[in-house]
């Protein structure tokens, strides 16, 4: 999920939804020195839920300053490593409400969010267009758009843990427009002998749930990073069908700032 990044949070074809990858960069005092970039590295690999077999892998590159997350990258391969998509995020505007543009190279579709203060662009560009189709709309309160879902579980970590059901409203770059969902904690304990936290989003109107299968994701306790996604994917497969898909993700080759600390606040 860029869930994750949310990655990242995925779509839903019957209802254009778009899940698909965050922090305000801070003011610094005057001359103060703006401490140096860092970049973590780390990958996913999605599965098909049905038959267990490898899908793609995600290869996210998330740049760093300090403790404040900047922006970031993703590439999808296939298999046999071949880069079939990328989406690039910049996290100015927010840790929540990150600006993306991600591109499937093999069709040519195209979608993103551009947030300008208190208003977002939302575009999407369909296969064998030659214009995106655009809206430029109100950035709701709740607002989370993208990979900003699990950065939205951060924030919002103690009213989850505690049994909340917390209301975001979802950017569908696809629509141009923002949907109504909702977060909350699903049963189930520990991950791999990991303390876990297992999130459900779903559609806020009680008619979609009927309609629309949840996103399931399990966050580690300690760290707070996203350590699985079940559902459908933002991605679909070279015929252009969705996937439902297990996506692992794998931080053994890096240290990944402690989003508990990092991204908490």
């Amino acid at each position: 999920m860029n869930l994750h990044p949310l990655p990242n949070l995925r779509i839903h074809r019957a209802l254009g939804l778009v899940l698909p990858s965050l922090l305000t960069l801070a003011a610094l005092p005057a001359g103060a020195t703006t401490p140096a970039a860092t970049a973590v590295s780390y990958q996913a690999r999605a599965y098909c839920l049905e038959t267990g077999a490898e899908l793609y892998s995600e290869h996210h590159r998330e740049r760093w300053r300090g403790d404040r997350l900047v922006g970031a990258s993703v590439e999808y391969r296939k298999p046999g490593g071949e880069v079939f998509a990328t989406k690039h995020l910049s996290y100015e505007a927010g840790v929540i409400t990150p600006s993306f543009e991600m591109e499937d190279h093999r069709s040519g579709y195209r979608e993103g969010a551009e947030v300008d203060g208190g208003e977002v662009l939302l575009f999407a560009q369909k296969p064998a267009k030659t214009v995106a189709e655009k809206e430029r709309v109100e950035l709701p309160a709740t607002a989370v758009i993208d990979a900003g879902f699990a950065y939205f579980v951060t924030r919002h970590w103690d009213r989850l843990a505690a049994g909340e059901t917390v209301p975001l409203d979802f950017a569908v770059p696809a629509r141009q427009r923002f949907v109504a969902f909702r977060a909350l904690k699903t049963d189930g304990g520990a991950y791999q002998d990991r303390p876990a936290l297992r999130v459900r989003m779903e559609p806020g109107n009680p008619v979609f749930r009927l309609l629309v299968d949840p996103i399931d994701l399990i966050f580690d306790r300690e760290t707070r990073r996203l350590l699985v996604f079940e559902g459908l994917s933002n991605i679909e497969d070279d015929d252009g069908d969705s996937l439902d898909v297990r996506i692992v993700f794998d931080y053994s080759r890096a240290a990944p700032p402690d989003l508990a600390t990092a991204l908490g606040r």
